[in-house]
C-alpha cells in the first residue's frame, strides 16, 4: 500500500526530530560531563588546602606579630624559672634587670626569633651589632674574626667552635658594666673569670703580690687585663704590643704610684743602662726582660724565699740564660743606680769617662781652632810645591806591610762603631734605624764579634811585628812620648797665640803621630780586654763578681765613644781636613810622601836625610 505525499512529509520531519534529539542529548551529556570533572577538581584542590591548613595548624601556633615579641613576658612565661618549659634554659628576670642590658629586651640580641614558640635554641647572641663602635668587632655568634686586632680571635682558626667568645668574660645574662664590682671583670673577680680557661696561671697569680692586693680590694695593682688586654683595638695593647718592658714601666715608673706605695723609681733607666736594656730597646727579644727575672704571673717580693729574685735563688735564675754563674751573684746590685750613695765605683768610673772626654775634646777642638785661624792669618811658613810638570821624588814612609795594618784597623774600627755604638744610646731613632739596616740584633752581633775578632788578630800582629821586626821596633822606639815632645807642643801654642813667629820643628813623627799612635795602642788593649769578658758572661760570671762585669760593661762603652770622637774630630782634622794636606794626605794609600811634603811637614827629618846624601841637592836659589 502507497503512501501519500503527506503522510511521507510528516515521516521525515519525525524521523528528523528524532535524529536532531539524539544528537542534542549527547551533546548535553558531554557538557554535563565536564561541568562534574571541574567540580570535583575544585573540590579535591579545596580538601587539599584544608587539610593542609589543618596541619599547619596543629604544627604551629598563631604567629605573633614581632611588637608583641618585645614583650619580655611570652619569653619568660617558658624560660622564667618558676614557669619553666620542658627543655628550656632558665632565665632570671631579676639578673638580667640588673645587667648592662636591663634596658634591652629579648629580641635585640636574639633577632633571628620571630615567634615564642621556637624549636630550636635561638642562634647565638652577636655583640658586634651595638659594640663595633667600641672596638669589638667580628661576625655572628660574637666571635671576632681573625685579623681584628683582639687576642682570643687569633685562636679561632685553631679552635673553632672552643675559642672564647664575648660571653665567656663577660657573661651572658648577667653582663654587668665593666667597672662595676659586680662584673667578672672586675679586679677582684677577674682572676676566677680568666682561670676558667687559665687555671694555672690564675693559680700563681692569687699568691702573688699583685693577686693577693687585687683579693683585698686594692684597685692600683694590675690584674690579668692590665698586662693582657682583650680589646686591643681600645688602644690597650699590654703585653703583645708594647712588650713586657714597656707594660710593666707604666705602673712602676707612675710618679703617683711610687709615691703612694714607695716603689724604687728609675728601674726603666737602670734596666735600659744595661746590656739587656740596650739591646731589647733595639729589637732583640732574646735577652732578659722583667719576667725574664721577677716571673711572670707568679711574681713576690725580693725577701720571700719562694721569689725568683731572692738572693739566695739568684744564680739559679741568672743560671737559666747564664750557666755557671758564682754563687756569690746573688749578693750583687742588678738595678744599678750609680751615685755616690750607691754603685759608687761604677759612678767614678764614668764620671771619671766624661770629665776626660769632655775635657780632651775640648782640647781637640780648641787646639783645630787655634791652627785654622793661624793658617786663616797667613801666619806659617810659605809651602813649596813643585809644578806638575816637574814632578818631586818620593820616600817611602809607610811599608806594604804597616798599610796593610792600617787598612785592617781602619775597617775593623768602621765596623765596630756601627755595630757597637748603637747600643751606647739605644733609645735614638738612629740607633734603631742602624741596627735594622744591619739586619737586626743578632746579624748586628755576629758582624760585630767578626770585626773584633780581626782587631784581635790584628793587635796580635803587630806586637809581634813590634819584637821581631827591625823596622817595626825601629818605628816603635822613634813613637815613644819624650820631653822634647812636651817642647814642641808648648812651642806650638805660644805660635798660635802669638808669641812666638817660629813653629816647632819635627822630626819623623811630631807629637800629634805619637799621641794617635799611644791611643790607638792603649784603646785597642782596654777594648779587647772588656770586649772578652763580656763576649760570653755566663764563663766571665764563672770566674769574676758581677761588679767587675758591670765595670767592663761602662769601660767598653765610654772608651768606644772616646775613640769615635778622637778618629772623628782628632785624627780626620790631621789627614784630611787640615788646609796643609786637604783634600786628604795619600801617604796611608801610597805609603810615599813627596819631597817638599817631607820638608814642609818634618822639617828635622828632611836636614837628617840631607846630611846622610839621601836627598837630591836642591837648586842653588
Amino acid at each position: 500500500m502507497r503512501r501519500s505525499p503527506a503522510a511521507c512529509t510528516r515521516t521525515r520531519r519525525v524521523a528528523n526530530y528524532q535524529v536532531g534529539s539524539s544528537g542534542e542529548r549527547s551533546a548535553v551529556r558531554r557538557t554535563g560531563d565536564n561541568s562534574a570533572n571541574v567540580l570535583r577538581a575544585f573540590l579535591a584542590c579545596a580538601f587539599v588546602l584544608m587539610a593542609a591548613a589543618t596541619w599547619a595548624s596543629a604544627a604551629r601556633t598563631i604567629k605573633p606579630s614581632r611588637s608583641l615579641l618585645r614583650d619580655d613576658s611570652f619569653c619568660l612565661g617558658c624560660h622564667a624559672p618558676e614557669s619553666l618549659a620542658k627543655g628550656a634554659k632558665p632565665v632570671a628576670a631579676a639578673v638580667v634587670y640588673r645587667s648592662a642590658h636591663r634596658d634591652l629586651v629579648c629580641v635585640d640580641c636574639h633577632r633571628d626569633l620571630t615567634d615564642v614558640h621556637h624549636a630550636k635554641p635561638p642562634a647565638r647572641a652577636d655583640c658586634a651589632i651595638c659594640h663595633t663602635e667600641g672596638g669589638v668587632s667580628g661576625p655572628a655568634a660574637g666571635r671576632k674574626a681573625p685579623g681584628h686586632g683582639d687576642l682570643h680571635s687569633l685562636s679561632l682558626p685553631r679552635k673553632g667552635e672552643r675559642a672564647p667568645t664575648c660571653t665567656a668574660c663577660h657573661g651572658k645574662h648577667d653582663a654587668s658594666p665593666v667597672l662595676s664590682a659586680s662584673s667578672r671583670l672586675a679586679p677582684a673577680r677577674i682572676a676566677a673569670t680568666c682561670g676558667a680557661c687559665h687555671s694555672a696561671e690564675a693559680r700563681q697569680y692569687s699568691e702573688s703580690v699583685h693577686g693577693v692586693a687585687a683579693g683585698q680590694g686594692n684597685k692600683d695593682v694590675p690584674t690579668c687585663s692590665t698586662c693582657h688586654p682583650e680589646h686591643i683595638a681600645l688602644g690597650r695593647t699590654g703585653v703583645l704590643r708594647r712588650g713586657v718592658v714597656t707594660t710593666c714601666v707604666s705602673c712602676h715608673e707612675n710618679p703617683g704610684l711610687q709615691s703612694k706605695y714607695a716603689l724604687p723609681g728609675n728601674r726603666l733607666a737602670s734596666y735600659l743602662g744595661s746590656y739587656h736594656g740596650a739591646a731589647s730597646e733595639l729589637g732583640d727579644n732574646r735577652v732578659a726582660n722583667c719576667t725574664s727575672c721577677h716571673s711572670v704571673h707568679d711574681i713576690l717580693p725580693s725577701t720571700d724565699p719562694r721569689s725568683t729574685v731572692n738572693p739566695a735563688d739568684m744564680p739559679r735564675t741568672c743560671g737559666r740564660c747564664h750557666p755557671g754563674v758564682s754563687g756569690r751573684f746573688g749578693t750583687a746590685r742588678v738595678h744599678l743606680q750609680p751615685s755616690l750613695r750607691r754603685d759608687r765605683l761604677i759612678f767614678l768610673v764614668k764620671t771619671g769617662y766624661q770629665v776626660f772626654i769632655g775635657g780632651l775634646i775640648s782640647s781637640f777642638v780648641g787646639y783645630i781652632a787655634l791652627d785654622l785661624l793661624a793658617r786663616r792669618r797667613r801666619r806659617f811658613p810659605a809651602t813649596r810645591r813643585s809644578a806638575a810638570a816637574h814632578p818631586q821624588p818620593e820616600f817611602e814612609r809607610l811599608s806594604l806591610n804597616q798599610r796593610i795594618q792600617h787598612w785592617l784597623l781602619m775597617a775593623s774600627f768602621i765596623t765596630l762603631m756601627f755595630t757597637g755604638l748603637p747600643l751606647t744610646s739605644p733609645t735614638w731613632a738612629v740607633s734603631r734605624s742602624l741596627v735594622r739596616f744591619l739586619g737586626g740584633m743578632g746579624v748586628r752581633a755576629i758582624i760585630h764579634r767578626t770585626a773584633a775578632v780581626v782587631l784581635i788578630g790584628l793587635v796580635c800582629y803587630h806586637l809581634l811585628y813590634v819584637l821581631f821586626s827591625r823596622r817595626g821596633y825601629r818605628d816603635f822606639w822613634q813613637l815613644r812620648p819624650t820631653l822634647q815632645d812636651g817642647r814642641d807642643l808648648l812651642r806650638m801654642l805660644r805660635f798660635y797665640l802669638g808669641y812666638s813667629t817660629v813653629p816647632a820643628r819635627f822630626g819623623r813623627y811630631n807629637y800629634i803621630e805619637k799621641f794617635e799612635y799611644l791611643a790607638v795602642g792603649w784603646g785597642s788593649v782596654v777594648m779587647v780586654t772588656t770586649g772578652l769578658l763580656l763576649w760570653a758572661p755566663g764563663v766571665s760570671l764563672s770566674v769574676v763578681p758581677k761588679w767587675v762585669m758591670d765595670v767592663a760593661l761602662v769601660v767598653h762603652g765610654w772608651e768606644a765613644i772616646l775613640a769615635f770622637l778622637a778618629i772623628i774630630i782628632w785624627h780626620m782634622y790631621n789627614v784630611h781636613w787640615n788646609p796643609a794636606v786637604f783634600p786628604m794626605s795619600r801617604v796611608w794609600l801610597t805609603g810615599r810622601i813627596s819631597l817638599d811634603e817631607l820638608r814642609d811637614n818634618h822639617p828635622l827629618e828632611y836636614d837628617r836625610m840631607q846630611l846622610g846624601g839621601r836627598l837630591p841637592q836642591e837648586d842653588a836659589p
